[in-house]
């Protein structure tokens, strides 16, 4: 599995005005990278799948993978890390 640059991801947009992006596609995990313009408002939502099939609700990950990296000057560590595992 290997994450894809996202000038070449696959891309769809949502609520008129936000863009995502499948960084790693084909896998057993969906990654996708989401961007929101300043004035957008996420609604509460949820999803169906592996990572919200979890029986404790602390268990369930619902963050955008662009957020988790480790370190500020590296905004892919996390999905480039994911995508050699």
């Amino acid at each position: 599995m290997r994450a894809v640059d996202r000038s070449v991801a696959e891309h769809y947009t949502w609520d008129r005005s936000c863009d995502a992006w499948t960084r790693v596609p084909g896998s057993d995990m969906l990654i996708v990278e989401e961007e929101m313009p300043p004035q957008a408002e996420e609604q509460a939502h949820s999803h169906q799948g592996r990572a919200y099939s979890a029986t404790l609700p602390d268990h369930v990950l619902n963050v955008n993978a662009m957020h988790m990296s480790a370190f500020a000057d590296e905004p892919d560590d996390f999905v480039l890390g994911c995508a050699a595992a």
